[in-house]
């Protein structure tokens, strides 16, 4: 791609494309330019909010941010490349060790959301309930979109309901919290990857990993809530906002499985959506 060739003139020829599961285009390797390392990811047109968001949360929380260039004309539909230090990471040993690393999981996140602040091109998503009305729509099945909209309606008769969203507590979330987004970076845990960070209610952050790494496994949630606490806080939140972020969630989930196969995940949106049910004693 003559993508390829214009970020190899931007940093050195051992730089190569790595094969990668996203919208970017992602490069690696050894760049003359810097005489270190890099990593790379070259952001489509539509992507701008993203290029934003990861290089400025970088600038924000460590070093490896060294530079960024803005195409005058779009190649290959790329039009944003940012340069960061490549790091030595290594996954983290799950599932074995998983109390201490949910734990160390909990630190992170209460690092990052006491450490980040907004930034241009974040996206603002306190307002949940127009956002969840907004995601509904976008829901491709008639049949589904119907249900959902039938259970939104459902969290807005209970009385306490807006009050007690108006009440939660937010913070700049992390908007992908996974177990694949950790690594260990010189023997410590770290969290990566911030393009899909947001300003929105703090448990959000939390609904995807509780369900799909945790299994919901009160020890593992409970370990994580500890290390959380070692440097952020954790206020009480309503059970009515609780499962209003789950049934958030879960919206993402069916949008995103609408257009990519996995059968896996789109049984946890599911799992969740039966819970939210439950709650809301439609089942």
């Amino acid at each position: 791609m003559e993508i390829d060739l214009v970020v190899q003139a931007l940093v050195g020829n051992r730089i190569k494309h790595i094969e990668h599961e996203s919208l970017n285009r992602i490069y690696a390797g050894y760049s003359q330019k810097y005489g270190k390392n890099v990593f790379i990811k070259a952001y489509k047109q539509g992507q701008q909010n993203k290029f934003l968001v990861e290089m400025a949360v970088n600038r924000q929380l460590n070093n490896r941010y060294l530079g960024q260039k803005r195409l005058t004309t779009m190649i290959d539909d790329f039009s944003y490349i940012l340069i960061l230090e490549d790091l030595s990471l290594k996954d983290l040993d799950w599932p074995n060790n998983e109390e201490k690393l949910a734990h160390e999981m909990g630190r992170q996140v209460a690092l990052f959301h006491t450490t980040v602040q907004p930034v241009q091109g974040m996206p603002n998503t306190t307002d949940l309930v127009k956002i969840v009305e907004a995601s509904i729509m976008m829901v491709v099945s008639k049949e589904t979109r119907d249900a959902l909209l039938h259970i939104n309606e459902k969290f807005h008769d209970n009385r306490h309901f807006w009050n007690d969203l108006k009440m939660t507590e937010s913070a700049v979330l992390h908007g992908d919290v996974g177990v694949r987004n950790f690594k260990i970076i010189e023997n410590e845990v770290a969290l990566i990857d911030f393009e899909r960070a947001r300003v929105g209610i703090k448990y959000v952050d939390f609904v995807k990993l509780f369900y799909q790494d945790f299994r919901l496994d009160p020890k593992l949630i409970d370990a994580f809530k500890a290390g959380y606490l070692k440097i952020g806080t954790l206020e009480e939140i309503s059970e009515n906002i609780k499962w209003y972020a789950i049934f958030y969630t879960a919206i993402g989930i069916y949008k995103y499985t609408e257009k990519i196969d996995d059968q896996n995940f789109k049984l946890i949106g599911e799992q969740m959506l039966d819970d939210c049910c439950r709650f809301l004693a439609l089942t």
